[in-house]
């Protein structure tokens, strides 16, 4: 028995499933919203180039 498979206790099924990679930004109009009323419109130019997540396998974010 190696020592990684010491510690495995059992399988774990209960978890959601990935989430594909999204542009949260320009996709979600109350995000925006939320942003500016809150006082983040500075920050708009950044968020639109940058809220993506990173794909890995299978175009899933990590």
């Amino acid at each position: 028995m190696t020592n990684r498979e010491s510690f495995v206790t059992h399988e774990v099924e209960n978890q959601p499933s990935p989430v594909p990679a999204d542009n949260a930004w320009t996709s979600d109009r109350a995000l925006r919203e939320g942003v500016e009323r809150e006082g983040g419109a500075w920050a708009a130019d950044h968020l639109a180039r940058n809220s993506m997540g990173s794909p890995g396998p299978g175009g899933v974010v990590q």
